[in-house]
């Protein structure tokens, strides 16, 4: 899946963990992602590859028959 500037996504933190976070930048022909964590710094954004990121999972409120919406 690509991903574009500007998406709610998931993404695998420092520590392994998935955390709920937006693309700032995509780099290197869509092969990897700068990641801005929600309710983090930018001094925390992290580079990711394509196995580290994974469309948000939005709360069911934001869900509208089964499917996902997304902000882009």
């Amino acid at each position: 899946m690509e991903f574009i500037k500007g998406n709610k996504i998931q993404a695998v933190d420092e520590n392994g963990h998935w955390c709920s976070g937006i693309v700032e930048n995509v780099l290197d022909g869509k092969e990897q992602y700068e990641i801005g964590f929600k309710g983090w710094s930018k001094e925390f954004n992290r580079i990711v590859s394509t196995k580290e990121i994974r469309p948000s999972i939005l709360p069911a409120e934001e869900q509208i028959r089964g499917k996902l919406l997304y902000e882009m």
